[in-house]
């Protein structure tokens, strides 16, 4: 009974394909299904594919309701029930292909530990009844929920709490009875968890899911199901006719309160039990003392977990008596009396506001002077000058915290800091918010006053255009006052003009200078315009670019001879690669890893230190500018890794994951820079999904956290964020390629009014980085084998007209990053073409460049291994990290001896 069909079926060979899917390994079987785990070479990724007996497929009218049915089961969107991706007929059986989940099932789980916390309990069943409620909301009844289809996510972390899913949707058992296949006599369900309805033969609907699902809760907590028996005809006479025993007996350390709702939920008839899954889960909760279940308080893994910190939080937000050691291992029961309302989540206040500035060069808050500060989120290894704090400087000015009063410091709490002190009337333009005004510290009302001042080369933002009026044209609302950009520069003072001899000469220099100014992307001179070169030099102007197209051409260049540099093996396919703010240690996905490295070993390339199992963690990765987790793209989001936890050498450091509905080929990561927002782009859906980190945390990961997704044109990859966090831009590789610019803030709220512009960028624009002042974005066009640059300002006013450098490169370029102080940048020409000799990193100056020396600007070659695709300066700027796809390694580069 139970599982069994009467058919038995020998296993297909593994090795073998089933509907495009190559079998791996077997996972699991009854005399119905074989389950494998299985590869699907289309998209990329494993998944658990269940193969039906032979003979099902011969009965038409199962047949037909079981593809029926198994679309419906897809069609239910829930973090906690296994998506169906494909399902159908091949090769003369029928086949579903779910997502396949690492981990255990809660059988497992409850073999090797016995009965579990109550709160554990609580939280598990919560899960499974918001997923049965789903289901039943689409017409869909399990039929066969019991601890052996609750699996647990393995990437929720070792000692954190469980993500549950429930699986065995897509097999559609009301297929089965519903058709003459269950005539001969098989039983559809598990004896120990069937509701007593089903057991009769009488129609069934999630009633009898919610009966199971106590069965299963009662195992969880006692030991046993509540009708333990020793044959299968004494069980069913034990539900058909007995009381449910008293589980406050069995397990003396719960409340007699547990009674009545496990009487309730285990009632002989379906009218007589709770109307939903989720009723009776509250009431659990309830009658255990625990608080309710939501995205604000979710119950601990154990009766005295460690909890996770939300992201920005400071330290010390969970107090002595609160904080306790994490999960049992297996084989360990944690000892204790069960818990009660104190075992559930520690209500956390919120961080108090850090204190704003008062005045430019005013000292910062602690949290935010101290350390280093990154470059921003997301820009694929821009680096930025530091001060003498170690924060940002932009272009020599004081960083911006002590710039602007009011502004978020580098490490921010989760609640918006104090607004400054409001400004006088005229320095607020209409439809603006004074900082007393409802709404002022929304996200988007906040970041525009804040964040907007006169940073050079953005004249013409919209927002300018907003503020124009407010105070007469062209002024800024900044720190309280109104300060004006340089006026430009009347026609009869121009230099050109008044050095000419003769109408003809006049009209070229006047032309000369129209191309300087549409070069530079500025109407001005002085402060806000004019680019000067290290040497204190104007730029040459040149003549109008053209965006690149696709070509097999890569420039020649000599090699660059006595650079110093080591290699560690990684092993896999090391991809991206993240730096922790204090340099000491790197994080790189390999595939189905993330390998962590120690960047302080006393040798010059990083030593490893763990390797963390992520499976599909073969892309980029990120880490919160607070340093404490490192977000690695894979699948549809991103894993959330505890970096505290991965530098202590331990493997278990994933905490969860992010998923979007619908998302594929996640690529790039960005965060926001109070570490509120991921982005996260996702090459085969044409989108980027935003997640609200905190809700996340609070959620338990998965979809829990998904704000929306914002339409991108065909494969987005690259990101980088604008030094004051107010835009983000985006490519998309393709033949056509775009740079896209987003508002950072609609994309918190409203990501599908987040494109702002879009420019042509050549041919499979990959990477994206800006500079420290915010003027200049550069990207590597990886068919193009070429660097571009692109005017900040003209992306927003003409885009079109934005291209103000191009330099040549070698073969198919993809990484890039500054260094020396954003006045050379090193590019991965990652040679995926396979051209003899042509693995290397090219070396740009990028004056020389916006000078318009295309030839001249390349300084040359640095020979590296097979593939390089990322890299990455490390905070300091004396090392340069580089992944090697191909060999499997990374290489360290002194960047001292380059020239």
């Amino acid at each position: 009974m139970g599982d069994e069909f009467p058919s038995a079926f020998s296993e297909l060979a593994i090795g073998s394909q089933i509907a495009g899917y190559r079998l791996e390994e077997q996972i699991g079987r009854g005399g119905m299904a074989v389950v494998y785990r299985a590869y699907d070479p289309r998209l990329d990724r494993h998944v658990a594919l269940k193969i039906l007996a032979p003979g099902l497929a011969l009965d038409e009218a199962f047949r037909q309701r079981f593809i029926r049915e198994s679309r419906a089961a897809a069609a239910v969107d829930h973090p906690n029930i296994i998506p169906v991706f494909d399902a159908g007929e091949a090769n003369g059986v029928l086949f579903i292909a779910m997502r396949f989940v690492h981990g255990r099932d809660v059988r497992t789980l409850l073999d090797a530990v016995g009965p579990l916390p109550a709160a554990r309990v609580a939280d598990i069943v919560s899960q499974v009844a918001s997923a049965l409620d789903a289901a039943h909301a689409r017409g869909l009844v399990h039929r066969d929920v019991k601890p052996g289809n609750m699996l647990l996510d393995a990437t929720a972390g070792g000692g954190h709490q469980d993500h549950v899913y429930l699986s065995d949707f897509g097999l559609s058992k009301q297929s089965l009875a519903q058709t003459a296949l269950t005539s001969q006599g098989q039983f559809l369900g598990t004896l120990d968890y069937v509701a007593p309805e089903q057991v009769e033969g009488h129609q069934v609907d999630g009633r009898a899911d919610e009966y199971a699902l106590a069965c299963a809760t009662f195992e969880l907590l006692s030991g046993t199901p509540p009708f333990k028996r020793d044959g299968g005809l004494a069980v069913v006479w034990a539900k058909l006719s007995e009381p449910p025993p008293r589980l406050s007996q069995r397990r003396q350390d719960l409340p007699v309160a547990v009674d009545s709702v496990m009487n309730r939920a285990l009632a002989k008839e379906p009218a007589d039990r709770f109307g939903t899954c989720g009723e009776f889960a509250a009431a659990l909760r309830d009658s255990l003392g625990l608080r309710a279940a939501g995205p604000a308080a979710r119950p601990p893994a154990s009766p005295t977990p460690t909890q996770i910190a939300l992201p920005a939080m400071s330290a010390g937000e969970v107090s002595a008596g609160e904080a306790s050691v994490g999960e049992a291992s297996v084989g360990e029961v944690p000892a204790g009396p069960a818990p009660t309302a104190a075992g559930a989540v520690p209500s956390v206040p919120p961080a108090p506001s850090p204190p704003a500035t008062s005045a430019p060069g005013a000292e910062m808050p602690a949290a935010a002077a101290s350390g280093p500060t990154p470059g921003p989120s997301g820009s694929s290894g821009t680096p930025a000058p530091s001060g003498p704090s170690g924060a940002r400087a932009d272009a020599g000015a004081p960083t911006e915290a002590a710039q602007v009063p009011g502004a978020r410091p580098t490490r921010p709490g989760l609640t918006e800091p104090s607004p400054p002190a409001a400004p006088g009337p005229a320095a607020w333009p209409p439809g603006w918010s004074a900082p007393d005004q409802p709404g002022y510290r929304s996200s988007s009302d906040y970041r525009a006053s804040r964040d907007y001042r006169a940073p050079s080369g953005h004249p013409a933002s919209p927002d300018y255009r907003e503020a124009s009026g407010a105070a007469g044209p062209g002024s800024w609302p900044h720190a309280g006052a109104v300060i004006a950009p340089p006026a430009p520069r009347p026609w009869w003072q121009s230099r050109a003009l008044m050095a000419a001899a003769a109408v003809v000469v006049v009209i070229g220099v006047v032309g000369g200078a129209y191309a300087a100014l549409h070069h530079s992307g500025v109407t001005g001179s002085g402060a806000a315009g004019g680019k000067k070169a290290a040497s204190g030099g104007a730029i040459k102007p040149t003549a109008a670019l053209k965006v690149p197209g696709c070509t097999v051409t890569s420039a020649t260049a000599a090699p660059l001879t006595g650079v110093s540099s080591q290699t560690v093996a990684l092993g896999g396919g090391p991809f991206g690669v993240a730096i922790t703010p204090d340099g000491k240690y790197s994080f790189v996905p390999t595939g189905n890893d993330v390998a962590v490295l120690n960047n302080d070993s006393g040798s010059p390339a990083p030593t490893p230190v763990v390797t963390i199992p992520a499976e599909g963690a073969k892309k980029d990765d990120a880490i919160t500018s607070d340093g404490k987790y490192v977000l690695a793209a894979a699948g549809s989001g991103a894993y959330v890794i505890s970096v505290a936890t991965a530098e202590a050498g331990d493997p278990g450091a994933v905490l969860g994951t992010l998923t979007s509905p619908g998302g594929k080929g996640a690529v790039g990561v960005s965060i926001s820079p109070d570490d509120r927002f991921a982005f996260i782009t996702l090459q085969n859906s044409a989108e980027m999904a935003v997640f609200n980190l905190q809700s996340s945390f609070a959620g338990g990961f998965g979809q829990s956290g998904f704000v929306g997704m914002v339409p991108l044109g065909q494969s987005p990859i690259g990101m980088a964020q604008s030094p004051n966090g107010r835009w983000l831009y985006v490519t998309t590789e393709n033949t056509a390629g775009k740079l896209y610019v987003l508002s950072l803030s609609r994309a918190e709220t409203d990501p599908q009014d987040a494109v702002v512009q879009a420019a042509a960028a050549g041919c499979s624009p990959a990477r994206v980085i800006v500079s420290a002042d915010g003027n200049d974005v550069w990207v590597t066009d990886r068919d193009s084998n070429a660097l571009v640059a692109f005017s900040a300002a003209k992306l927003l006013t003409k885009p079109s007209e934005s291209l103000i450098a191009r330099v040549n490169v070698g073969q198919t370029p993809i990484g890039l990053t500054f260094i020396k102080g954003g006045n050379e940048i090193m590019v991965a020409d990652s040679n995926l073409k396979s051209v003899a000799g042509a693995n290397s990193l090219a070396l740009v100056s990028t004056q020389r460049a916006l000078a318009g020396q295309n030839h001249g600007a390349l300084l040359g070659f640095v020979a590296t291994g097979h593939v390089p695709r990322e890299v990455e300066l490390e905070p300091g700027g004396k090392t340069l990290l580089v992944t090697e796809n191909g060999s499997g390694q990374l290489q360290a580069i002194n960047v001292g001896s380059l020239p």
